[in-house]
């Protein structure tokens, strides 16, 4: 149970356009545009962020993106995002198994090396303090240019903003890995 009341009905030109955008981005208002609406400066804030990482963050490979999404969300236990995440992968082409087995990838035999290094980076990364270990710097180094080392950053930085945000307003699952599901099933059915 949100930690907030969240708002049904839009009031005022932001929120309304907010609730636009989230209905035509993901087919209804989610709970994390309804939170910040509680505040018009947060709203603000948070949507110009999205905007500008959506419209500006291309360097990364988005399948990478995803993973890294899935390993911050789940390492700080963000069950919201954790189920956005896995939707969004699926929607974007990452293979189920990958999106699945990131909370266990040193053990998975999905995970080529690359994909593995930025895991590992985005679980140090989020980690108090956050500790990089030169190996690994070198690792990414030979794998991605300072551009994407950079972004990759980046989205580990935004994904801790917006995991901490929904879990410390208690916002849970809104069931889109459950869509992913239901769609796989009707397809194999």
């Amino acid at each position: 149970m949100p930690h907030i009341a969240l708002p049904d009905r839009p009031d005022g030109v932001l929120r309304r356009l907010a609730w636009w955008y989230s209905r035509r981005t993901f087919g209804e208002v989610v709970d994390p545009v309804r939170a910040a609406a509680r505040h018009s400066g947060v709203l603000v804030a948070m949507g110009a962020l999205e905007m500008a990482a959506g419209r500006g963050w291309r360097r990364l490979d988005p399948h990478l993106r995803s993973l890294v999404v899935q390993a911050v969300a789940g390492r700080i236990g963000c069950s919201w995002c954790m189920d956005f995440g896995y939707y969004e992968g699926i929607q974007q082409g990452v293979d189920p198994r990958k999106v699945r087995d990131v909370p266990r990838w040193r053990e998975s035999d999905v995970h080529d090396e690359r994909e593995r290094s930025v895991l590992e980076f985005a679980e140090a990364a989020t980690a108090t303090p956050a500790e990089i270990p030169e190996d690994l710097v070198a690792r990414l180094h030979g794998l991605l240019s300072d551009e994407e080392i950079t972004e990759l950053a980046a989205w580990v930085a935004l994904e801790n903003l917006r995991s901490r945000f929904n879990a410390g307003l208690g916002l849970t699952s809104q069931g889109f890995a459950d869509r992913c599901e239901a769609g796989a099933a009707a397809r194999a059915g």
